[in-house]
């Protein structure tokens, strides 16, 4: 731009003159955090909950009302259940409170807050601080006589005496001085599981001269003038695609140039008329998206700024992810592969190549890429086509524990995917098996796939997509259930197993395992475990297991993704992966031909090899 080249052309006179000095400037941070729906999603007790957010050394400017563009469902919660309007106080923005009682219920929220800063060092970052507050609902008759014809101040005086910080989540916005926009699913603990559907925006505001503090040298005055043409320029140019994303006949922004008088003799004057210009071209911007532009199109922001965070998100934990790609006619010809994480190089590897998460980002930072579990990928497949399915259709889930287990068991597995994939997914936990400890693995698979169909006919679900996850003995349960779900193998789409013994324990080399397993059926006389130990008929090719693998349903699906770890002390690794024993014996003949009769319909199979030592 030529305002760029004349005020390169100013700078260079100022320095020619050997004008070294000036005063450091200080400037202030504005913060936008906008709130569009709180979701319950395993919250364990019902009660009086309500969101305080505060910006450390902010002091929160006004609220915005947004519009709702919510769809009325049978989740909404009734406006009655809302018990005190939202407010603000010299130091935190407090939501409505209102009182849940029941899963998956939603709050519309609906409305954001501006903070605003005093930022004096460039590399201070700033931390944004989001609290649960709650009270038992046992508190509601009290609360609600006290509440009733309060001013909103004393409201939430009595409120805060009722209320405690369960839970509490943080943020921590880096790079201040830069423009920042993202979206975030706050969540908490695990004990107190629920969604608050969140946009963050920061933008760097007035600078103002702070008198008596520090000299600094002419090129600080250089760097002051390119933060804010770049935040300038790039917030100008984000409001105009998301105008135009939204409604093709917007308006464009024309941020105005900088026009250097070389009449005017005092060149750090102009310098500092251009930092006012600039400034406010910015605060033009940013008012005019946060009363207006924000108000209307917020719904579609999140969506765009969702994907983005996804995609973040993905690219952040394919750093831990080890690929391997194989291609054969056939994939029984592939389960000969054994390789192992154990050793540090790919770590290594790995640590040079961390994605840096930059802008905002969770102040209870991700534990380093070098500590956490590391994932071997291998990925197999033959040559094929699959038929195409809808994306957009609604995507049911269904989770399915282990032996002796309950749907409690998925719980976390339900709320974090519930978290991040809240957007025309339904994942549910099967309970049709809960507490099952001597039951024909067969029956298991009927009675888990009665289920299912109970639900989608609950639902009146006509076009979906129908996605397995299995752990352990579930695994096993899923591939049984399928034969009673003919009827539906066009809509199946992933199937995914953790640790589960797909071909029973023959390959198990644990002495530990062995063992306990042959006391419980000598104690026990357990049909499942019979059936996993292929003790349940003379003739091997006449167990459940064996059958089962002559009549598997897997090559329905569009993913079949199996989850193996070395560390397993209780499932065999090779019957986790689905893999050939290269060891030639009879018994072992039999066990491959178990993998090969699974194995030789798919036409991709993802293995995971999970490794837990760091």
């Amino acid at each position: 731009m030529n305002y760029q080249k004349k005020f390169a052309k100013t700078l260079n006179l100022v320095l020619i003159k050997k004008i070294k000095q000036i005063i450091i400037m200080g400037y202030q941070i504005e913060i936008m955090v906008s709130l569009k729906k709180f979701t319950n999603i395993d919250l364990f007790k019902q009660g009086f909950y309500q969101i305080r957010i505060g910006v450390q050394n902010a002091t929160p400017l006004f609220t915005i009302d947004l519009d709702n563009y919510e769809p009325v469902t049978d989740m909404l919660v009734d406006q009655d259940r809302i018990l005190v309007a939202s407010n603000l106080d010299e130091n935190y923005y407090y939501s409505q409170g209102f009182i849940v009682k029941y899963e998956e219920e939603q709050m519309p929220l609906n409305q954001a807050c501006l903070f605003r800063i005093q930022q004096n060092n460039d590399d201070e970052p700033i931390k944004i601080e989001i609290c649960l507050l709650f009270t038992d609902i046992k508190e509601m008759d009290d609360l609600r006589s006290s509440v009733v014809n309060a001013t909103k101040q004393d409201q939430q005086k009595y409120i805060e005496s009722k209320v405690k910080i369960v839970s509490q989540s943080n943020l921590r916005i880096d790079s201040p001085q830069e423009l920042n926009q993202s979206y975030f699913p706050i969540d908490f603990d695990p004990d107190h599981c629920c969604l608050i559907e969140t946009q963050i925006y920061s933008i760097p505001q007035k600078y103002k001269d702070m008198q008596n503090l520090q000299v600094i040298h002419i090129n600080n005055y250089k760097d002051v003038i390119n933060k804010l043409c770049r935040v300038r320029d790039q917030f100008s140019k984000f409001i105009m695609n998301t105008l135009q994303a939204y409604d093709s006949n917007s308006k464009n922004y024309q941020p105005r140039e900088f026009i250097y008088n070389n009449q005017q003799s005092d060149e750090l004057q102009q310098i500092d008329k251009h930092i006012m210009s600039l400034y406010q071209d910015i605060s033009f911007l940013w008012m005019d998206f946060v009363t207006k532009i924000f108000k209307q199109v917020h719904p579609f922001l999140q969506e765009r700024l969702n994907q983005e965070y996804m995609f973040k998100l993905k690219q952040r934990w394919t750093n831990s992810i080890k690929h391997t790609r194989l291609v054969s006619n056939s994939l029984k010809k592939l389960g000969d592969s054994q390789r192992s994480l154990e050793d540090n190089e790919y770590r290594k590897k790995i640590q040079q190549d961390e994605v840096i998460w930059e802008g905002i980002k969770y102040d209870q930072q991700m534990i380093p890429i070098t500590q956490s579990p590391m994932l071997m990928k291998e990925q197999l497949f033959t040559e094929g086509q699959y038929l195409n399915q809808k994306q957009d259709s609604l995507h049911y889930v269904i989770l399915v524990h282990g032996y002796q287990g309950m749907s409690y068991d998925m719980r976390l597995w339900k709320s974090y995917l519930t978290i991040k994939y809240y957007d025309n997914v339904r994942i549910y936990s099967a309970k049709s098996n809960d507490n099952a400890s001597n039951k024909d693995i067969d029956k298991m698979g009927r009675d888990l796939a009665e289920e299912v169909i109970r639900v989608l006919q609950e639902d009146n679900a006509s076009e979906f997509r129908l996605s397995f996850i299995g752990h352990s003995l579930g695994g096993i349960v899923i591939r049984a259930s399928l034969k009673y779900l003919d009827y539906l193998k066009d809509t199946f789409y992933t199937y995914i197993s953790l640790a589960s013994p797909h071909v029973g324990y023959a390959s198990s080399t644990s002495q530990l395992i062995d063992t306990g397993m042959w006391m419980i059926q000598k104690w026990n006389k357990c049909l499942t475990l019979s059936q996993l130990n292929q003790t349940d008929d003379k003739d091997i090719k006449n167990t459940f297991l064996y059958k089962l693998s002559q009549n598997d349903y897997l090559h329905y699906f569009k993913n079949v993704v199996l989850m193996a770890s070395k560390q397993d002390l209780y499932v065999p690794y090779f019957s986790a992966r689905l893999e050939n024993i290269q060891e030639q014996t009879q018994q072992n003949q039999l066990y491959n031909q178990k993998i090969d009769n699974i194995l030789s319909k798919c036409k991709k199979v993802d293995r995971f090899d999970v490794n837990f030592k760091t």
